[in-house]
This record gives C-alpha cells, structure tokens and sequence, in this order.
C-alpha cells in the first residue's frame, strides 16, 4: 500500500510529532510512505529516515494555486492508494486531486475542538468532509465540534505514545544537569502563545514561590508572547525558583524531573483536542493539572491521574498544585494510575492498528 500524506508544516507541534510517529509506525508494516509538506520548515530530520520521501513546498503566497500543480505531479509519480492530509490546506489541496482521480482521501485535518462558524476551518471542512471517504479526529471533543460526530465515515483515533522513546533516567543527575536544587519541581510544557494561559500558571507559581522555597516551577516552550510573560515575574526568582527553558526539542528529560505537570489553555480562543504534552506527563508518571477544555476529559479522569482547574484561577491552580505536594502517596498514586491510562488505552501500537484499519477500509470500497 502507498500513502501520500500532506501537513503544512513539520514545526514542532502535537500534529507535527503525531504525523513523524505514524510514518515510523506505518513503514515498519510495509507501507510506503511520501510526504508533502507545504513550508520549508523541517524540525523532525527523522522523518527523512523514515519516509521514502519528503517533498517540501515553498509557497509565495498563502493561496499559491502553483502549489497544487506540484502536489498533483507528485501524485502522478508516485501514484499513491490514499492521500492523507493532516490539516485543513491540506485538504483543500487534495480535494481537486480526490475528484478528479478518485484515489482515497483519508481527511485527519481535526486536531483541536474549536471550529467557528464561517470560520476558515468550518469553510475548509465544508467543502472537504463530503468527498473524505474517512474524516478522522484525535477526540470526540473534535468530531462534535467540527459537526462530524454523526457522520458514519467518523472516527476517532487518539495520539499514542511510544514507550520505547523513554529511557530510564537518574533524577538527581539530571537536577545537577539542569541546576536545579529544589526538592520539588513543577512544569509545563506549552508555546508561548496567546492560545495557553502561562498568565495564570506563572500567578499561581509566583504566589507559592513567595511562601515555599523548595520549589522550582519551569516553563518549557517559546514564542511570541515569552518576554510579556517574563516581565510578570519578579526579577530575583527568574532563574532561580522560576526558570524560562526555551525551545526543547525534546522536552522529556525535563518532563521526567517534574513531580506535577500542568497545561493551561486559553479558553477562550481555544478548546484542545488531545494534548500530546498531557499524554507526556502521563506517559512519565506525572499526574496533570489542566484546564477542563475540549478533549481533555477523554484522558484525565478527575482525582484518578489529574485535575482539571477553573480557567484562569490561579488561586484553584495553587490549592491543587498545594495538595499533591503536600501528600506524596496520592502524588505517586495519582502519577502511576496516569501512566496506566496511557499505557492501556493510549498506545503507540493502538494509533498505528487504528490507522492501518481505516486505510484497509479505504482501499476495499475503493
């Protein structure tokens, strides 16, 4: 079977890391695998060792008709069984590709649980779910809120996680690493972006901070809204007691020094779909701290491995990030339920079957 998948960008991000693991996933049972990603911005280099090829697409401008011309050549080489896209542009460049050669269109562009009415993503998928013949989400939270929940030819497949990317690591050796003294430490793994609430995170971190001193809160991520962040701290715990990690590849050696990890969202403009930085705490036996948003609830089961806060309580973030530090069997409890939620029912195995099945639907009512 050959499947030509088309992102817009291989960024890092929870799509962008879901895609690469689906190709390591899909290329290890035999597929073959071409890529089109619609930006030159390549941040995951083993993509390159895994598919049999990535076409990277510069475009001029953002409706740069030039761009389908090249995808429908790239079709035409290499002839694939289904095109895959995993993201609204994505499907709207595959569309025309769809009618006219009637290949099969797996449509993965839901990834969040926000979709406003005459919104682009609402107009993209308007046009694109009626010739999908498989329209996928990776939470209910998604399917309903793009108005998919009904359709017969909707499923669900959640992210998973592959174990085997975890490695077992010495905690005091890596706070020596990282320089961190403190007996506690608490993260969250996020872009700084106006779509998460690092606002209400560093409020509660400030607020403990005054009154603990062994504790380091850390903030894994950049983007444009960092320095605004910044200047809320006070200047003689930022780098002490409240560190600014910045861009981290891979953010699991500093996930595994965590005792809470927490994911704040910005309500307001956005619902999430499933967060692979929850399914990272999780999957390191961490117990989370979320804003009840979108699918979150698909993963965290309240009391059992997590949380969920009010949005934009700082004071409701501080009380619960207060009790797990304060009672160590209900943190280890808590962490090790969490770890058990993803190894049983969010697995990297799970994901890969899933996908595979659909693919095999696909081609037989071709």
């Amino acid at each position: 079977m050959k499947v030509l998948m088309i992102i817009d960008s291989l960024t890092l991000g929870g799509r962008e890391r879901r895609l690469v693991e689906v190709v390591k996933g899909l290329t290890a049972q035999g597929l073959k695998i071409e890529v089109v990603v619609l930006r030159d911005s390549v941040y995951y280099p083993e993509i390159y060792q895994y598919a049999s090829k990535v076409h990277v697409i510069k475009r001029k401008i953002k409706k740069d008709l030039s761009v389908f011309l090249k995808i429908y050549k790239i079709y035409k080489e290499f002839s694939p069984d289904i095109i895959h896209s995993w993201g609204s542009i994505g499907s709207i460049y595959a569309f025309p590709i769809v009618l006219l050669c009637r290949v099969g269109f797996m449509n993965a562009m839901i990834a969040d649980s926000t979709c406003k009415i005459m919104g682009k993503n609402w107009v993209r998928a308007k046009i694109t779910f009626p010739i999908s013949d498989v329209i996928v989400a990776n939470s209910f939270a998604g399917l309903e809120a793009y108005g998919a929940n009904n359709k017969k030819n909707a499923y669900v497949i959640h992210n998973g996680y592959d174990f085997n990317r975890s490695s077992s690591l010495n905690i005091d050796e890596l706070k020596e690493e990282y320089q961190i003294n403190t007996r506690y430490v608490v993260g969250m793994v996020a872009a700084f972006h106006e779509r998460r609430d690092y606002h209400t995170y560093l409020k509660a971190a400030i607020r403990i901070c005054q009154t603990r001193e062994n504790i380091t809160f850390l903030c894994v991520g950049d983007g444009p809204t960092e320095d605004e962040c910044k200047s809320l701290v006070p200047s003689d715990m930022i780098g002490n007691q409240v560190r600014f990690m910045g861009f981290q590849k891979s953010a699991e050696k500093i996930i595994s020094m965590f005792d809470v990890g927490v994911l704040l969202v910005n309500s307001n403009l956005i619902q999430e779909g499933l967060s692979n930085a929850i399914i990272e705490y999780m999957a390191h036996a961490k117990p989370v701290i979320a804003t009840d948003s979108g699918g979150s609830r698909e993963i965290i089961e309240e009391g059992e491995n997590g949380f969920f806060v009010y949005p934009y309580s700082d004071e409701d973030l501080t009380q619960k990030i207060e009790l797990l530090l304060a009672d160590e069997p209900l943190r280890i409890k808590m962490g090790q339920s969490a770890q058990k939620q993803i190894k049983e029912h969010f697995s990297f195995d799970s994901m890969i079957n899933s996908t595979m099945a659909l693919y095999s639907n696909i081609c037989k009512s071709s």
